[in-house]
C-alpha cells in the first residue's frame, strides 16, 4: 500500500483524474485486508470511481459483492 506508483494512483483518483480502475484480481490491488476494504467500500465510492477486479468478478458499478471481504481476508492470509 506504500508503493510510490500506488500512492500516485490513489492521489489521481482522489483528484478526479481516474474514474475507473481495472485490476486482474483484488490481490493485485493490495493484500492488507483492512486497507483494501477501506478502498473498495469507502474510497472508490466517495470519489465516484469504478473498481473492476476481472478474475474475481467484482464490479462496483454492479453493486456490492458479498464475497469481496472474504476474498480480501484470503488474499491477506
Amino acid at each position: 500500500m506504500k508503493r510510490p506508483g500506488f500512492q500516485k494512483m490513489v492521489q489521481a483518483i482522489g483528484n478526479g483524474y481516474i474514474s475507473a480502475l481495472f485490476v486482474k484480481a483484488l490481490s493485485r490491488l493490495g493484500r492488507n485486508c483492512i486497507e483494501v476494504g477501506r478502498l473498495t467500500e469507502e474510497f472508490f465510492s466517495a470519489h465516484d470511481a469504478r473498481l473492476v477486479a476481472v478474475s474475481d468478478g467484482v464490479d462496483s458499478d454492479e453493486g456490492e459483492n458479498e464475497f469481496t471481504p472474504c476474498k480480501n481476508m484470503m488474499n491477506e492470509y
